[in-house]
Order: C-alpha cells, then structure tokens, then sequence
C-alpha cells in the first residue's frame, strides 16, 4: 500500500513538486519547514499519513538520522549486507542510506519496492531532486540498514487509493489537481464538494475538504443496530464500490445504523480493524434488528436554501447521488434551466428541486453543473 501510493507522485519534481510534500509534512506534523529544505524523509512520512498509518509504525521524521534512531530504538532496526547483516529487505520497508557509508550518518530514504535475486528497486522523494525509482545491489555500502515496516502494517492496511487526508489548507504554488490526487479523488468531485466553480482558482489559506471523509462525525444520531451478514463485506468511505474501504466486517459483526441511504448503500458506524468508523455498507449484507429500521429517513419536507442555474446541457437529475447507476436518472437539464437548493450535498452532487416534465422533482445532480445565485 506503501509503494502503490508513493508510486502515484512518481516524476512529481522541483522546484514545486516538493513544495506540496513539505506543506504536507508541516501541517500533519505542525513544523515549519521551508520550501527548499531536503525532503526525501518527509516523503516517507508524508505517504505514510496519507496511507492512515499510524505514528507507531511510521514516526514523522524529516532528518534521516532521526528515523535510524526511532527504528532502532523500537527494534525494527535491520543492518545491510554492507554492514554484516543479512535481512532480506520487503516490499514496504524502509531503506536507509548513507554517503559515508556509516549509520551515524544517514543522508537519504526511500521505500522499498522489490527484491529481484542480489538486487534492490526502491521508490525515494528528492532522487535527483525528484521522486523516482533507484535499483541497487543489496551488497552496495551505500545502503547501511532497512527498517522493518511490512511486518507491522498488517490490519492497518486498506485500498491502494485509500487516503486519510480529511481537509489541506492552501498554500502559494498549490493546484486543485494536486489536493485532488493526495486526496484520492476526481478534480472535479473536490471542485463540486468544496463549491469551486473553475478548478483552476484557488486562493492561498483555503481550506478544501475530502468529501470522502465525514465532515460532521460529531453528529451521529443512530436510530438502530443492525448486523452483518456476509463475510469480508467492506465498510467503505462513500456510497460506492469507487470508494476507499476502511476494511471489512464478517458475519455476525454488529454496528450501528442512522438511517441515512444512498441507493443501495447504508451509512452504518462500526468498529473496523481496532477503530471506530463512520462509513458505507452494501445494504445487501445488512440485517436490522427491527424490520422499521430498514426505512429510509422520513422526509420533513423540501425547505429551499436558495435558487440555482445549470451550466451544462444533458446534466441528469438522481434520485440518488450516484454518478455509478443508470437506473436512478429522473430526466436532464440543459444550459440555464434553473431550480431550487436546500443546502444539501453528497458526493459531490447538490440536493434540488426542479420541473421535469411538468413535474416538479426532488433528485440530485453533480455540483460541478451548479451555479448558485
């Protein structure tokens, strides 16, 4: 999981591509680093937090010799062939090297990829001021020692596209784009979510939001239990197999449910691999404890927030805010058609009222069509 998502940001170079690793690192970790400092160890740390794993199995650290020492001090330590041992590094392993071909003076980081017969490939940030790869023979002096972090990642991992960066405060140099990528979702789906209307404006200090993580946890309100009735059935971080997993849950597992839907999903709150989430099940592998429960939310009645127009011509309105189905399309909208908002979004989709055919609808469509009055 480690090397699938460090290899996303392969190629990604100065004199910017660096700038977005370190102002990631200060505001994971709180420091302060500036922009031209060597980040080849807050590469590391910085995959390492966008794969949710935790401090005790990844620490920050920007100074190599700092992660020497941590790895060591919690007996993860594995010399090198150069320096008598005789591990056999693995693939998410961290590799250390070093110039002078000393553990008291480590000088760079990466991770590592594979090992082919005498040969190691690894995966590093700052590699000729870039990320890339780098093959070495396991014997090389260059490389002094590997702390073990395969071993350890067991439970805590999840989908490859998994990332646990929940919001990012802009800085001067930063792209949508670029937020969107560490985020592990669309450009788009981040414009929509954070309502952006030109996803190539926006301003140093703002704070965009990961609409795959739940914003207002604090807020749970369950309405009932319910358990689960298959096994390895994902609890994942959106209404969708698109969607990150969190993990899995087995037969006879218990969770609660809120009765929120979205088509055929439950937005459920669990405990998954040690930890309490708020996620998304298949409903197929739901089972209520009382036959009420499987009801959707009662609707209060519409109650607008505003008025909007749409900016597109064959935008479909859902019944559901999933892009995914064909069969929750309630009609389309066409360049100027307009409608009313009540202030609800999800997956990027906003919550309307609008005409069709006639009729008036209540359905959902994607917000990157939505110009607010």
């Amino acid at each position: 999981m480690l090397v699938n998502k460090a290899k996303q940001y392969l190629g990604w170079a100065e004199p910017t591509g660096d700038d977005f690793f370190i102002n990631l690192y200060n505001q994971y970790t709180g420091a302060g680093f500036p922009l031209n400092v060597a980040w080849c160890a807050i590469f590391v740390t910085v995959i390492a937090r966008l794969c949710g794993i935790n401090t005790d199995i990844v620490p920050n650290f920007a100074d190599c010799d700092v992660g020497v020492r941590w790895f060591k001090n919690k007996g993860r330590w594995k010399n090198s062939k150069s320096q008598s041992g005789s591990y056999t590094p693995k693939r998410n392993d961290i590799v250390f090297y070093s110039n002078g071909h000393t553990q008291s003076d480590s000088t760079h980081v990466g991770y590592v990829v594979e090992v082919s017969g005498s040969t190691l490939k690894a995966i590093e940030g700052n590699k000729s001021d870039a990320v890339g790869y780098r093959t070495i023979s396991l014997s090389d002096p260059y490389i002094i020692g590997y702390g073990q972090v395969a071993d350890y990642i067991g439970s805590n991992s999840v989908d490859d596209d998994y990332s646990d960066l929940a919001s990012y405060t802009v800085k001067s140099g930063d792209t949508l784009s670029e937020i969107a990528k560490a985020m592990g979702v669309s450009t788009s789906d981040l414009a929509a979510y954070n309502g952006i209307g030109d996803p190539n404006v926006i301003t140093v200090g703002q704070v965009i939001k990961n609409p795959t993580k739940n914003h207002d946890s604090g807020s749970w309100q369950a309405t009932g239990t319910a358990t689960c009735s298959g096994n390895d059935v994902n609890v994942r971080s959106g209404p969708g197999t698109g969607y990150a997993s969190y993990g899995q849950l087995d037969k006879g597992n218990r969770f609660e449910v809120d009765g929120q839907k979205s088509g055929s999903w439950v937005r459920v709150k669990a405990v998954v691999n040690g930890q309490e989430r708020i996620g998304w099940m298949s409903e197929q592998y739901v089972t209520y404890d009382t036959a009420s429960q499987a009801q959707s939310k009662p609707s209060t009645g519409w109650q607008a927030t505003g008025t909007a127009t749409c900016t597109g011509n064959g935008v479909r309105v859902r019944s559901t805010p999933d892009s995914s189905r064909s069969d929750n399309i309630l009609g389309s909208l066409g360049v100027g058609n307009r409608f009313e908002i009540d202030g609800q979004t999800q997956n990027g989709f906003y919550h309307i009222k609008v005409s069709l055919n006639g009729k008036s609808v209540i359905g959902w469509i994607s917000g990157q069509y939505v110009k607010k009055d």
